[in-house]
């Protein structure tokens, strides 16, 4: 072999041996700068290097784990590190300013990330997800006793993911960059151990309304959608509800509308054998229910003592970067409309319990004058079902048994309720 090509061929080997004798850190220390630690810390103690991790990390929704950094700087230069959190995942109480200010920190800016949502969307909900910059001074040796919190975003988590054996994908979860370093990058499943409460409808203002026959009548129905959520001994958790959609089955000649300008009310092309099927839908709502009031149009045509039944088919919902909702199906009805004669009176009573009445003859009355006369003996609900108000004077009666010997006065106070 030619002399000329020995000498380059042997430094060439020589090199390649030195380079696999060198520790992996010497090569991506690119200008001297290099993490001691990299360090997340369970809520239980427990720990993982992020150095040396490989594997993705289950985290709890509801846990907030520490991130702890060291590092190694070099004097004389101005080093940078980036913390960069995917949707998903948010910081916990960060506090830019006082960092800003510890020792050996020239600066630091957080930079949310940008969403494409619109605007109005999502409205209460401030993204805490996106990239910490943290810029040190030129004199600074090393970086010591560096903490953040961090956890999962509950606000992404789908409630259908809830269970042991689920959980939310989030790749490059976090990563971590120092100068020109390689990035250190970790993935993370979210996951929720207990149950997560499927999308429903519920809660009506009035389950039962009477319209009169022979005219046309609006009648308000409300009630609240719920989008579901994760569990937690009750409480709503709120999550980004992409969109949110109740479908009801509403009688042919019944039509639905809605003056929120939030909530969509539209007739869809099919039906079934309880009527025309209409959806009620809200788009990037940040909550975990939905308060909806529906304007039900009643034509002159209803027949005369006909129940009309409104009935709830499913409710969907569709957390924020989701590619399918949740369904929920039923088939349960929500809304009762009877149409009825207006010339018919309906009036039902109920007896109470005297004792648990309010005495508005003692207490209610302004001039106090009754004082002396604030027993009561009986009371009674009275409820006015027909269609329409009842305009002429009612009459009560007070009967009293053998064993009242002596009445003063008799009061019989009113009062009224929705």
């Amino acid at each position: 072999m030619n002399l000329r090509l020995k000498r380059p061929l042997a430094m060439l080997l020589t090199v390649v041996m030195l380079l696999g004798l060198l520790p992996t850190a010497a090569l991506a220390a690119g200008n001297g700068t290099s993490f001691n630690e990299l360090t997340l810390t369970k809520e239980d103690g427990g720990t993982v290097d992020l150095q040396t991790n490989k594997e993705t990390i289950r985290w709890n929704i509801l846990e907030t784990w520490t991130l702890d950094v060291d590092a190694d700087l070099v004097t004389g230069q101005q080093s940078t590190m980036t913390i960069t959190l995917a949707q998903g995942m948010q910081f916990v109480g960060l506090d830019v300013d006082s960092l800003s200010n510890r020792t050996g920190i020239e600066s630091a800016t957080w930079t949310p990330e940008i969403t494409d949502w619109g605007e109005g969307a999502y409205a209460g909900y401030t993204p805490q997800y996106g990239t910490l910059t943290i810029q040190f001074d030129s004199g600074a040796a090393s970086l010591e006793g560096f903490q953040l919190s961090l956890r999962p975003d509950v606000a992404f988590f789908p409630p259908e993911l809830s269970g042991k054996d689920r959980g939310l994908s989030i790749p490059e979860a976090i990563t971590v960059a120092l100068d020109d370093n390689s990035p250190i990058i970790t993935d993370v499943t979210a996951i929720h151990m207990g149950e997560g409460r499927a999308p429903s409808f519920g809660d009506q203002h009035k389950k039962e309304i009477s319209v009169p026959s022979g005219e046309t009548s609006s009648v308000e129905l409300g009630g609240y959608i719920y989008s579901g959520w994760p569990t937690l001994n009750g409480q709503f958790l709120y999550h980004l509800t992409e969109e949110l959609t109740a479908t009801f089955s509403v009688p042919k000649g019944l039509t639905l509308s809605s003056s929120d300008n939030s909530v969509t009310v539209t007739p869809t092309e099919e039906s079934d054998e309880d009527g025309t099927l209409w959806t009620v839908t809200v788009r990037h709502l940040y909550a975990s229910t939905k308060h909806i009031v529906l304007t039900c149009q009643v034509p002159n045509t209803a027949n005369a003592d006909t129940k009309y039944l409104i009935k709830l088919k499913e409710v969907s919902s569709k957390t924020e970067g989701q590619k399918e909702p949740w369904v929920s199906y039923t088939s349960a009805t929500t809304w009762t409309i009877y149409v009825k004669d207006p010339t018919v009176v309906e009036i039902t009573t109920e007896p109470l319990q005297a004792t648990n009445v309010y005495n508005f003859t003692k207490n209610g009355n302004v001039s106090k004058n009754f004082s002396d006369y604030n027993t009561v003996f009986a009371a009674v609900r009275m409820s006015n079902t027909g269609p329409v108000a009842i305009k002429k004077p009612l009459i009560y009666e007070a009967e009293f048994g053998r064993e009242v010997q002596f009445v003063t006065a008799v009061g019989i106070p009113c009062d009224w309720e929705e």
